[in-house]
């Protein structure tokens, strides 16, 4: 009966840590590979998606300076010709305190194009 009482004692622990060994930790690895692998899948997605908006960002901020200097010298073309006096050869002569102030108004838009959409 000792002996029986002395078997049990020492088979219980000894399944319980082979349980643990064999079935448990396995079982916790394999729900901490597949959490880590899950972090970094949602981490790639994450990048891919904040490049892809950093992508689109930068190009409608490229076409809204094109757009926007664009739109400047068309201004300072109908300033020339809302100010100045058409040649023969088809050219627009303009005052030169008047040029000079045409000048400084394209260059203060441009530079507010570039305030606004350059980086």
């Amino acid at each position: 009966m000792f002996k029986a009482l002395v078997v049990l004692v020492l088979a219980v622990p000894a399944i319980c840590v082979s349980y643990y060994f064999a079935v448990s930790l396995p079982q916790h690895n394999k729900a901490m590979f597949e959490f880590e692998k899950q972090k970094y899948t949602d981490a790639k997605e994450r990048e891919a998606t904040t490049e892809a908006e950093a992508k689109v960002a930068n190009e409608t901020r490229a076409s809204n300076l094109s757009w926007c200097l664009a739109q400047v010298d068309l201004d300072f073309q109908k300033d020339v010709q809302n100010n100045g006096t058409r040649s023969k050869n088809g050219s627009y002569n303009v005052p030169t305190e008047v040029a000079n102030g045409l000048m400084r108004k394209k260059e203060n838009a441009i530079s507010e194009c570039h305030r606004q959409f350059g980086k």
